[in-house]
């Protein structure tokens, strides 16, 4: 992909952008998270590289899938947490905050006897 970007951008004389979008990788088995996060940034961090990788996820979810996949690897003596671990992996956190308004407006997903917020985060990882 990175000689197909070189190509490009010589044809055109600009200097081209790929965004790698990763969604759903909250929703993926707890046990593969680290593993995806590695192959991401193994595969598109090269320094100078064309590439801007958007993680679309839940923060909450992904930081725990990391602590369970470092526990598992028996790396319980180290003094990396999944936080700490996402924040070196991310370099430009954004937040998205759905409140309760915003639910109502999407199909009246609140109900009276539980009060239902998520967050969600796009995060740019390079």
């Amino acid at each position: 992909m990175l000689e197909m970007v070189r190509c490009l951008d010589a044809f055109s004389g600009q200097q081209s952008r790929l965004i790698v979008v990763v969604d759903g990788l909250d929703s993926c088995e707890q046990s593969k998270v680290l593993s995806v996060l590695d192959a991401v940034q193994t595969l598109f961090s090269d320094p100078g590289a064309p590439f801007i990788i958007l993680l679309a996820i839940d923060p909450h979810v992904i930081i725990k899938a990391i602590e369970l996949n470092l526990s598992q690897l028996a790396l319980t003596d180290t003094s990396i947490g999944g936080n700490a671990y996402l924040r070196n992996l991310v370099h430009l956190p954004f937040f998205l905050q759905v409140g309760l308004s915003m639910l109502r407006k999407l199909g009246g997903l609140y109900e009276k006897s539980c009060c239902v917020s998520s967050s969600r985060t796009l995060v740019s990882a390079r």
